[in-house]
């Protein structure tokens, strides 16, 4: 079983960084619907110490990663492998409990080919039981690469580290039995504007599905730029 334990992490990037309105809003879904599992929220501190702690081996070229968002990439995949139990982005906005507990794996889909197919997945919300080797596979290769991690634009990150880099990683697992990739419309409804449409969002709502992921992407402008 997947345990019931949510992991978070916010890492304020300068001193008069605020947290958004927007993640404060998702995260009231998140306790909402959550309230039985345990919750984990963890800064640039908190990080460091769960990889000493657990994977030492990892900290080194962890810290030398060229962006705090790439840390954190990395880090909820560490998350995953170490304890297990459920990773949610800030602006994932849940409409219900995530109850597919009984997996191995989870891993959310957001693109699917014309006959409904999953061809990409996303790492805003991703779910494991405890040691699977799926992320071992990946933070192992990861760290073995003898190639600089590029850094010239977010969608350098999103390839490095983020979903892209997760999508290659899940294409090129032997064991894909071991993960349970749902229908994208049940995660990941389109989300273009969606943050503040309100009729859009109640729709969503009563249409049964687990939540929708804003993509607000405050990651990489105004003052939470990591």
């Amino acid at each position: 079983m997947i345990p019931k334990i949510i992991h978070q992490v916010y890492v304020k990037q300068k001193p008069d960084s605020v947290f958004p309105k927007e993640y404060l809003r998702c995260q009231k879904t998140v306790f909402e619907h959550h309230p039985d599992f345990k919750y984990k929220l963890y800064d640039e501190h908190d990080m460091e110490n769960v990889i000493q702690t657990h994977c030492p081996e990892y900290l080194e070229p962890w810290n030398k990663l060229p962006r705090m968002i790439m840390k954190i990439d990395i880090f909820r995949i560490m998350l995953m492998y170490i304890f297990g139990g459920i990773w949610v982005d800030f602006d994932y906005h849940f409409f219900k409990t995530f109850d597919l507990l009984q997996h191995k794996i989870v891993l959310t889909c957001n693109k699917e080919d014309e006959l409904g197919n999953p061809i990409s997945v996303a790492n805003a919300l991703m779910a494991s039981q405890p040691n699977q080797p799926f992320w071992k596979n990946i933070l192992n290769s990861f760290f073995k690469q003898d190639k600089p991690i590029r850094y010239q634009s977010e969608w350098d990150v999103i390839r490095e580290t983020g979903p892209q880099f997760l999508t290659k990683s899940w294409k090129e697992y032997q064991s894909k039995n071991d993960i349970h990739v749902p229908k994208r419309a049940l995660f990941h409804p389109p989300s273009l504007n969606a943050t503040y449409n309100y009729k859009y969002i109640e729709e969503l709502k009563n249409s049964g599905i687990y939540g929708i992921h804003f993509c607000t992407s405050l990651w990489f402008h105004g003052k939470n730029y990591l």
